[in-house]
């Protein structure tokens, strides 16, 4: 390796760590700001009570887990159970300090809307109403969740911190009526259509239709970047003529790319334009498909109950990380092969006498470039591998379909542009 080729390496090193950390923190942020998780406790006694959100929007479902630092086993007996522990469960709103009427639909509900559960000693269970949220939470305000736990020998209540629902502001509400509502509609018609109603397969074909309504957009971005590759050559004659001339130096890289219509700028569009899907993509698997969502839904979706949505996908369920780590090694693996077709070398590219080597005193600059986009290759894979393995497997899915599918894309590109041209003469 030449000494001019490990600063180029050490300087792409640093950048992928830089752009590891802004693309993390942005995910960070939206998931913050649109479907937040601010850990909150009741710390009373043995028996914990915490809330996954304590400040909620309309429309977001309140998660809480109950936790047992007691020795005994603790069991919750439903209210939907006929003629037992009426009373064991409660959500109250809270006005002027004073409490409501129990607000929990107890009459006629089923044990798929408020099931029984046991807590081990040691250990906590998740509780959530999926089924009923949308029933109970329809207004802002504070609210409070008791219930009462039996240890064998005696029954005790337990009271989760208080929680606020509020309105949604203004760019939440964008948010939901740009992005959420029509990915969200457009994945519940495809659950609806496909037979088992299966998430994980509603993802991937709506993974193939943005990528058929992105293929134009990508295909210009393709060429572009390929015809880039292709003209790196004259762009490292162009540096090495003017390195002192930094105005003539872009002014000439300029018109090289309006000569060969080459827009530097074209492969990020079809980024921007997916990102927000991929955003919306998350924060939808992260809440889950239940009728929680409801709100979201459009006319001709309602038929659909969204109680029983299949999320098992193979071995995964879309709505949890990747317990083995398969994912993300098949996403990184797709992720490294297409990072490869992309960068990989024309023939036009090719130096006719692969005897001669460039001598110079100055770094070469094609060289660097080259070291720059190897290491891109290698990086880029860990770093997708990295956030498949943090995120709902449902996302992972999706990036693992669209990549697949880029893939394909780029070696059409890279066929059509890299074969021989023929010319028919008359």
């Amino acid at each position: 390796m030449t000494q001019s080729a490990k600063p180029a390496i050490k300087d792409s090193i640093r950048s992928f760590i830089l752009w590891f950390c802004v693309f993390y923190l942005i995910f960070w942020a939206f998931s913050h700001f649109f479907g937040g998780k601010q850990q909150a406790e009741k710390t009373g006694g043995e028996i914990q009570v915490s809330m996954v959100d304590k400040t909620l929007k309309l429309g977001n479902l309140a998660e809480f887990v109950v936790k047992n630092n007691t020795d005994k086993e603790l069991s919750f007996t439903s209210p939907c159970v006929s003629g037992e522990a009426a009373d064991s469960i409660g959500i109250y709103g809270i006005i002027a300090g004073n409490r409501t009427d129990n607000l929990l639909p107890v009459e006629n509900c089923t044990l798929e809307d408020i099931p029984s559960f046991t807590v081990a000693a040691g250990g906590k269970q998740e509780v959530a109403f999926r089924n009923i949220s949308h029933e109970i939470f329809t207004e802002s305000g504070n609210y409070i969740m008791e219930l009462s736990l039996n240890d064998g020998e005696a029954v005790q209540s337990v009271v989760s911190p208080d929680f606020k629902y509020s309105e949604p502001g203004v760019f939440r509400k964008l948010y939901r009526a740009l992005v959420a509502k029509p990915l969200f509609n457009t994945l519940v018609f495809f659950i609806k259509i496909l037979p088992g109603h299966p998430v994980g397969w509603a993802i991937v074909l709506l993974t193939v239709l943005v990528k058929v309504l992105l293929f134009t957009p990508n295909q210009r971005a393709m060429r572009s970047q390929r015809e880039m590759q292709k003209m790196q050559p004259k762009i490292s004659d162009i540096r090495a003529k003017y390195k002192d001339n930094p105005q003539v130096l872009a002014m000439k890289t300029m018109e090289l790319y309006k000569t060969h219509k080459i827009n530097p700028m074209g492969a990020m569009v079809p980024m921007l334009i997916q990102f927000p899907v991929l955003i919306g993509m998350y924060l939808i698997v992260q809440q889950g498909i239940s009728p929680h969502q409801n709100y979201l839904l459009y006319g001709f979706n309602n038929s659909l109950d969204l109680s029983i949505v299949n999320n098992a996908f193979f071995w995964l369920d879309v709505t949890k990380v990747d317990p083995y780590f398969i994912l993300p090694v098949l996403v990184a693996v797709i992720q490294f092969l297409t990072m490869k077709l992309s960068f990989a070398k024309s023939k036009s590219q090719e130096p006719k006498d692969k005897s001669v080597k460039k001598k110079s005193a100055e770094p070469n600059m094609a060289d660097m470039a080259q070291q720059m986009q190897t290491t891109m290759v290698w990086v880029m894979p860990v770093m997708i591998g990295v956030f498949t393995a943090m995120f709902p497997a449902g996302v992972g899915i999706y990036w693992f379909t669209s990549t697949l599918l880029g893939a394909a894309q780029q070696k059409l590109v890279n066929w059509s542009l890299d074969r021989p041209q023929v010319t028919r003469v008359n």
